[in-house]
């Protein structure tokens, strides 16, 4: 097993990760998901039954008004505004040790020793490496979960996040699959693999994991070699709240509310994760009684906890060096390099995160967003629509013209519009 590995595993009992997600994302939505502000419920209203009076008249049977779920495409902007309400606490679980809760937001050095220009060089070879391979000289680990203010700043952000801790980047790479802009990009969550130019930078880099940058937990684990959760103390969880985005941050809380101290949470894609808990006991006590997410054994499934490790992505990092040549040299004017000679450490990048953690002295929590409108604000809409359908039937009808439905609406649409032209055509008489 090599030093990075082995560090690593000495570092896992202080770990956690994050989270959740659905596809086609309003990129508004998801960046107001910091906001510590509740927005309107998701929960339908349930509207009262009309009273009979003397004038009632036999209705024909209503229109059926169920909006299929997953089709947005009619639904104005601002019903990509809604979120749903905050976690609910257990308040049988007890108090999280503090061992258990992910690491404040410090100054704490990683790394001691200043950079030479000779540590600019090509450095030691991993022997895992082929000796072709361009990267053999640099050593990388997987960051995700890492927050910052747009996709452009990016590389920059997690080069001075590192630097405030001592550590010298060489390099980053992002894997821009299906993931990465379909909830990534938009919430201006990221992962990627983080070259450094040594193997003992790298192994002082874990010690970054488990800790808080700009209000989200980040993960941090080797680059060349897959972690697995332990399959006692692991369950694999899926969104099954149709139609809702849930980042890691909230997944995260979400599952310490209810069972506890979460060592560590993955997210795999836009709907699957994986949780690892202190203990067999914990974990256990989550099939029994988890509801909103569905947990599932891990059984005897190798669950790799980092989203790729390099060997994963190896032609869509050579494709990435095609374009940049010379991506991987650096010299004593990099701006960061340079900062880190003085006496005072770079700032890491700030933007906003969100509300202080619940479990760790704070009150707050932070919220899923729904990928379209709520169910209540879809049949306000619906409703609306069929209003006007019945309006411009009845013009029609009064100025002696045959009603006829939008040539563009769906064929859904159009028999909606008969159903409502022949109720009209009964009521009235016509």
């Amino acid at each position: 097993m090599s030093l990075l590995a082995g560090a690593f595993l000495n570092l896992s009992a202080t770990m956690a990760e994050p989270d959740f997600t659905n596809p086609e994302l309003s990129a508004d939505a998801i960046k107001r998901e910091p906001s510590p502000v509740a927005g309107p419920s998701c929960v339908p209203v349930e509207q009262p039954p009309p009273v009979a009076g003397p004038s009632c008249v036999e209705q024909p049977p209503p229109i059926k008004d169920e909006v299929p779920d997953g089709d947005f495409d009619e639904f104005d902007e601002d019903g990509y505004s809604s979120l749903e309400g905050e976690p609910s606490v257990d308040p049988m679980v007890p108090s999280i040790p503090a061992d258990q809760l992910p690491k404040p937001e410090s100054k704490t050095r990683l790394r001691d020793m200043p950079y030479s220009v000779e540590d600019l060089g090509a450095g030691v070879v991993d022997g895992r490496c082929s000796g072709d391979w361009p990267l053999a000289h640099l050593w990388p680990v997987y960051v995700g979960n890492f927050r910052c203010a747009d996709a452009a700043q990016c590389f920059s952000a997690i080069r001075h996040y590192f630097a405030s801790k001592g550590l010298l980047v060489r390099w980053f790479f992002q894997l821009k699959d299906d993931y990465y802009f379909q909830f990534q990009k938009k919430a201006n969550l990221y992962d990627g693999l983080v070259y450094f130019g040594s193997e003992q930078d790298a192994v002082q880099a874990l010690g970054a994991d488990h800790s808080i940058h700009n209000g989200y937990t980040l993960n941090v684990f080797p680059g060349r070699d897959p972690v697995y959760f332990p399959p006692d103390r692991s369950a694999m969880f899926r969104n099954i709240r149709s139609g809702y985005v849930y980042s890691e941050e909230f997944f995260t809380r979400a599952l310490m509310s209810r069972h506890g101290g979460v060592r560590c949470v993955v997210k795999f894609d836009i709907k699957n994760g994986a949780a690892e808990f202190y203990s067999v006991a914990q974990a256990q006590g989550v099939f029994s009684k988890e509801r909103q997410f569905q947990p599932s054994l891990v059984g005897h499934e190798a669950l790799q906890k980092q989203r790729y490790v390099e060997a994963n992505i190896k032609e869509q990092i050579l494709k990435g060096l095609a374009v940049d040549p010379n991506a991987l040299l650096m010299t004593e004017n990099d701006p960061i390099y340079r900062k880190m000679q003085s006496a005072e450490l770079p700032e890491p990048l700030r933007c906003p995160g969100p509300p202080q953690r619940r479990h760790g002295g704070g009150d707050g929590s932070i919220q899923p967003v729904r990928r379209g409108p709520s169910k209540y604000s879809q049949k306000v809409k619906f409703n609306n629509k069929l209003k006007k359908m019945r309006r411009l039937i009845e013009r029609d009808l009064a100025e002696g013209r045959e009603p006829h439905p939008n040539r563009h609406c769906s064929q859904q649409d159009k028999k909606r519009f008969r159903q409502i032209y022949n109720q009209v055509k009964q009521q009235r008489k016509w």
